[in-house]
């Protein structure tokens, strides 16, 4: 059975639909994988809060552009709605990629004896003082996970994240330290403990 091109392009708002539903599907993804414990392989790949609701905007407005040469309101109807939430999601996703940005790495270190944790300090500062983030990620491949410890200025005295064993990560500041204790078997990090200098 051959298709005509007629049905090709009364299929074709319909593709390009999916195309832009499956853009935010992928966006949603990748933002869960952004919370505490978060897959770092699947952030990598999925959160793209530029890139994903820019290609689900294009797609919504050419299925609404092919969709009113064709007129049929079936197809043109579901596509201005897709449009509308593209607009209203680009925005979000904006305002997102500047809040879940990782910054820029300054250093990673590895646990002493395990190779399967590190701890990644990163400036995610857009002036000249410096704001550090610090991430700790346990697991390795596929299955490595992020944690979040917070984002620490210079004027708070930060000096430096270190190990001070296979389990138990140190943030140092000027009048305290910060000891946060890992699970052993899962990487978790605890809340964390304020020890004084």
């Amino acid at each position: 059975m051959t298709v005509t091109t007629a049905e090709r392009r009364r299929r074709l708002p319909w593709v390009l639909q999916g195309a832009a539903l499956l853009s935010l599907l992928l966006l949603l993804v990748g933002a869960l994988a952004c919370r505490q414990g978060g897959l770092d392989l699947v952030k990598l790949l999925f959160f793209h809060p530029v890139v994903l609701p820019s290609v689900a905007m294009a797609a919504a407005i050419a299925a609404l552009s092919v969709g009113a040469k064709d007129r049929t309101t079936r197809a043109t109807v579901p596509a201005g709605i897709l449009a509308t939430l593209c607009g209203l999601a680009l925005p979000a996703a904006l305002v997102l990629a500047f809040f879940v940005r990782d910054g820029d790495p300054l250093g990673r270190e590895s646990a002493p004896g395990r190779n399967d944790r590190g701890v990644e300090v990163g400036n995610v500062g857009l002036t000249p003082d410096p704001k550090h983030h610090i991430v700790l990620h346990t697991g390795a491949g596929w299955s490595s996970r992020h944690w979040d410890l917070g984002v620490w200025h210079d004027d708070l005295g930060f000096e430096s994240a270190a190990w001070t064993g296979p389990d138990e990560l140190t943030l140092t500041f000027y009048d305290f330290l910060l000891v946060y204790t890992l699970d052993p078997a899962t990487g978790r990090p605890d809340e964390g403990r304020k020890v004084r200098r």
